[in-house]
């Protein structure tokens, strides 16, 4: 997703809409709704543009203290346009130190040189601390540090540019500049500090006609940090220790349009990794299809080979799919995986939608493996497998309501145990079902009420977990909404209630950046103003 905003910025008209400091981050772990701001409400800007300024100002309020606002100015004036925001947000959290607090600050302007030249350039600021945020709602497996905190600093400062050669020719380039540092402390006497300065720089060119498209492009990322260890108890210790990352990668990404409504994506690219910790040259070949064999039906299938890439906050102007697929997700880096996926999307009638994908990923996931005789570390990659799937139909009976169904299976399993391992869990499979159903009115005012079932089974390593865990655990959690649009596109004001019947269950979640659940019922107040 946030790739994604690097390249609209990179290739948009100068425009209005501001840039939501949230948006450049995809690690916020904070719950869906629960947190100041909708990029939705944008979705009804005019579609002419004038010189002028605007504001957007969003806010919550909820349980456990839950407080946040995010502030944004933006502003066109003949050639120029600019955004400049902050976002706050702060919780208790569930349960001891399991608090958090997260501020963003980014300025953002956008020239044009001529109406074939644009350029950008963005100032970023993050800052996290947080306590210890792990949720495993299994009290066998929750064994959460009442001491633990963990903060973040990163500044980020971002240059790029468009220029169209002609109307099917466009180069596109960025250069990236962060400074980052973070703490984990007071884990069971366990202190450990990282710095570290990264540049990353990208140059795309796209190029197409009628019938075909290609992108190529190549990029670097160089990363020079510390690592510094401490520990306190029973012996003292301390280490400190320079780290260096460097990765070079070139693609190309062919589209064309064949007969009978098919489109072929053939691509390849290369990595050339250098670190510390592990080392590649890898060449991925990239293979996608969409077939649309009648008006209302289209039908996906790819195969792809990527690397994990090092990016600077998670931002890079590589394609980030083939045919639909998602081929960046949050591995760690240097991570080799061969992606197999296939979808179809059916229209049945202009009221009624449907769809399915499925995704399998295999991984070569590399880590450090301690040697406990020689005391060597020494690097070790293990097997894991994730297989991602998903179905939804959705119908709009009557113009004020709209019904919906969802399904989401996830199943990860991994052959070792190691640093990165999920406290001794080996395997995590879910099935998820999702009915909801929204009802709107022409006076504004709109609700939403939706169910969760989940299925979720854990595969346990006894070395790790010594005590009875539970395997597996079946259970609704349900969540509604209600809101209010202001006349004349001023905002929105909605109350939600998550886990509204208070259910209790055991849970893990398997992206712990992005929850889904909470133990406990909450409340949240969000207001959206736009002018």
């Amino acid at each position: 997703r946030v790739s994604e905003l690097l390249q609209s910025q990179l290739l948009q008209p100068l425009n209005i809409n501001p840039v939501q400091p949230q948006l450049g981050r995809s690690d916020l772990a904070v719950l869906q709704g629960a947190g100041p701001g909708q990029a939705s409400l944008n979705e009804y800007n005019s579609l002419f543009l004038r010189n002028r300024f605007a504001l957007q100002a969003s806010g919550v309020i909820g349980s456990n203290e839950t407080l946040g606002d995010e502030l944004v100015h933006s502003a066109v004036y003949n050639k120029l346009s600019y955004s400049i925001g902050q976002y706050y947000y702060k919780t208790d959290g569930s349960r001891e130190n399991n608090d958090q607090r997260n501020e963003i600050y980014n300025g953002y302007v956008q020239g044009m040189v001529s109406p074939k030249t644009s350029w950008m350039f963005e100032l970023r600021y993050d800052e996290d601390e947080t306590g210890d945020l792990t949720l495993y709602i299994d009290p066998a497996v929750s064994d959460y540090s009442p001491t633990l905190r963990q903060s973040f600093e990163e500044k980020i400062a971002r240059a790029g540019f468009r220029h169209d050669f002609r109307p099917h020719s466009t180069l596109i380039g960025t250069v990236a500049l962060d400074s980052g540092s973070s703490d984990f402390t007071g884990w069971d006497g366990l202190d450990l500090f990282t710095d570290s300065d990264a540049v990353i720089g990208e140059l795309q060119h796209l190029y197409s006609i009628d019938r075909f498209s290609i992108q190529s492009g190549a990029g670097y990322f160089y990363l020079d940090g510390d690592d510094k260890v401490v520990i306190a108890d029973p012996f003292p210790f301390e280490a400190e220790e320079n780290f260096e990352s460097k990765h070079a990668n070139i693609y190309g990404y062919a589209q064309f349009r064949l007969p009978n409504e098919v489109t072929a994506t053939v691509g390849l690219s290369g990595d050339l990794v250098d670190s510390t910790d592990q080392d590649r040259e890898e060449i991925n070949p990239k293979l996608g299809i969409v077939w649309q064999p009648a008006d209302n039906t289209l039908i996906r299938g790819a195969v792809f080979k990527t690397v994990s890439r090092s990016l600077v906050n998670s931002q890079t102007i590589e394609p980030t799919n083939v045919a639909g697929f998602n081929q960046f997700f949050d591995d760690a880096t240097a991570s080799l995986i061969w992606n197999y996926g296939i979808g179809i999307d059916q229209r049945f009638s202009n009221a009624l939608f449907g769809g399915a994908q499925f995704l399998q990923r295999d991984l070569d996931f590399p880590y450090l493996q301690l040697d406990d005789t020689t005391g060597t570390i020494s690097p070790e990659e293990d097997d894991w497998r994730e297989k991602i799937g998903s179905a939804y139909l959705y119908w709009a009976p009557v113009k004020w309501m709209s019904l919906g169904l969802e399904y989401f299976y996830e199943d990860f399993e991994q052959d070792e145990i190691d640093f990165e391992a999920i406290f001794g869990i080996k395997g995590v499979t879910n099935h998820r079902f999702v009915p909801q159903v929204s009802f709107f009115h022409r006076c504004g005012f709109s609700a939403r009420v939706w169910a969760s079932y989940i299925d979720q089974k854990r595969d346990f390593d006894e070395q790790f977990i010594p005590v009875e865990a539970a395997e597996s655990d079946q259970f609704w959690q349900v969540d509604a909404a209600i809101s209010y649009r202001l006349p004349k596109r001023y905002g929105i004001i909605s109350l939600v209630a998550k886990n509204l019947f208070d259910e209790e269950f055991s849970y893990i979640d398997t992206d712990s950046a992005n929850p889904k659940f909470l133990p406990e019922q909450r409340i949240f107040l969000t207001l959206t103003l736009q002018f």
